[in-house]
C-alpha cells in the first residue's frame, strides 16, 4: 500500500474517532491544507476556479465556511451538474467534477472498473443540509462496494487502476457508506413502508424512510459526525407500531444525544418490547432520548429500558407506558442515569415504576399518573447506593391503582414530594429522606 493511500486511511479513520490505529507502527496523516469560501456554495464554478486540491485537504463553504467536505484530487477542468437520475456514470465523467444537487433524492450508479480503464471520477453532493426537505442524499452504487447513500455535502473520489477503484473514503461494502460530517442536528425518519437499504432516511414516509429504527440508529452511529452541533432524531410516523428491540451504546460521533421520537409531534407512535427481552438497552455513555411513544410490553419482558455503564435516558414530554405483564419499566445494572423531565402515564399489571442499581440517580419532573386500572407492587425498588430526587412538581395520580403500592424498597432519598402518595405510603419530613433501612 502507497504511503499516500495510507495517510489518506489515518486521516479518516481519525475524523472517526479511531485514531489510535494510524499511529501504531503506521504513517502518521501529513497535515491537510484548509480553504475557505465564506460567502459561496459547493458550485462546481468556485470548485473549478479554486485550484487543485489533494487527497486529505478539507475545503469548506460558507455562510462562515461551516460547510466542511472532504476533499479530494479536484483538478481545473470541466464540471457537470445533475439533478435528477437514475445517473449511470460513463468514460465521459473521467476527470469532470460530477456534481448533485436539487435536493432530489435518486440513485447513481457506477461499473466495474476495468470498464473505465484508467479513469478519476469525482462526485460531490452539492445540497447543503440544515433540516428536513433542505438536502437529500443519492443512492450511489459502486461495483465492488455496493450500494449506500451519498449524503448532503459529502465528497467521493475514485480512482480506477484498471482493475479496482481505489475510493477516498474507507467504503465497507456494509451498506453504510462515508463518514457525514454533518453541519446541524439531523432528523431521519422510520416508516413501516420504508426502506433500510433503498432510502435516505432524511423524507417522511414511505419513499423517504428507514424501515426500522434500528438502523436509523446504525446510520446515526457509524456514518453521522455531528461536530458537537446537536441531536439526531430517529422519527417514526405517528401512530404505527414498532416492534423491535434496540441496543444503544456509546457517545455519537461530535456528541449529542440519540433521540427517538414522532414524525408528528404531540402524537405518539408505538414501541413494542419483542418477547422475553426489553425494548431499549443502552450504556456505556450512550446519551438517549424518548418523546411521544407509547411503549407496550407482554408478560414475558423484563422491563421496558435497561440501563447500563453510565448510560443516560432522557424522557421527555408525552410518553405513554402499556404494561401488559412485566416486572418494571425502568432498570438497569450499574451507575445509569435517568431523567424523567415531564412525566408519564401508565397502566396495567406489573411489579415496580422504576428499579435501581448500584449507582443509579434519578431526576424527576411532572406528573406521573395512571391512565387505566393499574395493579403493582411499589413504586421504587432502589438499592443502597441509589439516590432519587424530585423537582419540586412532582404529582402522583392514584386514580387506577386496584391495590395498594407501597413507596419504596431498599434504602432509597427521595426529596421534594408533592401531591398525595399512593397506597398511604408514609410522607417524608420535609426536605428530608425517605428510608426503608439505614440511609
Amino acid at each position: 500500500m502507497s504511503e499516500k493511500i495510507i495517510n489518506r486511511v489515518c486521516e479518516t479513520l481519525f475524523a472517526a474517532f479511531v485514531a489510535g490505529f494510524c499511529y501504531f507502527g503506521m504513517v502518521a496523516p501529513a497535515p491537510a491544507q484548509t480553504t475557505c469560501n465564506p460567502n459561496g456554495s459547493p458550485t462546481g464554478a468556485w470548485i473549478q476556479s479554486s485550484g487543485t486540491y489533494t487527497i486529505g485537504d478539507i475545503v469548506t463553504f460558507g455562510p462562515g465556511c461551516s460547510q466542511v467536505q472532504d476533499g479530494g484530487p479536484i483538478n481545473s477542468g470541466t464540471f457537470q451538474k445533475v439533478t435528477s437520475g437514475p445517473f449511470t456514470f460513463t468514460t465521459a465523467q473521467c476527470n469532470v467534477e460530477v456534481i448533485f444537487e436539487g435536493n432530489t433524492y435518486f440513485a447513481a450508479s457506477i461499473g466495474s472498473a476495468a470498464s473505465f480503464g484508467s479513469c478519476n471520477l469525482r462526485l460531490r453532493n452539492g445540497d447543503i443540509y440544515t433540516g428536513p426537505g433542505s438536502g437529500r442524499g443519492r443512492l450511489l452504487t459502486i461495483n465492488g462496494f455496493g450500494s449506500f447513500i451519498l449524503y448532503p455535502g459529502q465528497y467521493l473520489n475514485l480512482q480506477s487502476d484498471g482493475l479496482n477503484w481505489l475510493p477516498s473514503c474507507p467504503l465497507k461494502n456494509d451498506g453504510l457508506g462515508c463518514p457525514w460530517f454533518a453541519t446541524a442536528s439531523v432528523q431521519f425518519f422510520d416508516d413501516n413502508g420504508g426502506s433500510d437499504t433503498n432510502n435516505d432516511g432524511l423524507a417522511a414516509g414511505a419513499s423517504g424512510a428507514f424501515r426500522n429504527m434500528a438502523h436509523c440508529a446504525l446510520v446515526a452511529y457509524n456514518v453521522v459526525y455531528t461536530k458537537n452541533l446537536g441531536s439526531i432524531l430517529c422519527s417514526q410516523t405517528a401512530a404505527q407500531a414498532f416492534t423491535e428491540f434496540l441496543q444503544v451504546f456509546y457517545p455519537l460521533n461530535g456528541g449529542g444525544t440519540l433521540t427517538f421520537n414522532s414524525a408528528t409531534p404531540g402524537s405518539k407512535f408505538s414501541w413494542v418490547c419483542p418477547v422475553n427481552t426489553y425494548c431499549l438497552q443502552f450504556g456505556d455513555n450512550a446519551l438517549v432520548g424518548v418523546t411521544d411513544a407509547q411503549y407496550v410490553t407482554n408478560p414475558s419482558s423484563i422491563a421496558i429500558f435497561l440501563g447500563h455503564n453510565y448510560g443516560v435516558l432522557d424522557v421527555n414530554t408525552n410518553v405513554a407506558f402499556n404494561m401488559n405483564g412485566g416486572q418494571s419499566i425502568f432498570t438497569c445494572d450499574f451507575d445509569t442515569h435517568f431523567n424523567i423531565n415531564n412525566g408519564f402515564n401508565y397502566q396495567n399489571s406489573f411489579s415496580f415504576l422504576f428499579v435501581g442499581c448500584q449507582g443509579s440517580s434519578w431526576n424527576f419532573n411532572g406528573a406521573i399518573n395512571t391512565s387505566a386500572a393499574a395493579t403493582l407492587s411499589r413504586l421504587f425498588n432502589l438499592p443502597t447506593s441509589s439516590k432519587a430526587t424530585f423537582n419540586g412538581n412532582v404529582t402522583w395520580g392514584t386514580t387506577g391503582l386496584t391495590t395498594s403500592a407501597g413507596l419504596v424498597s431498599g434504602n432509597s432519598v427521595l426529596n421534594n414530594f408533592s401531591g398525595t402518595l399512593p397506597g398511604g405510603a408514609p410522607t417524608p419530613t420535609t426536605g428530608g429522606q425517605y428510608c426503608t433501612s439505614l440511609c
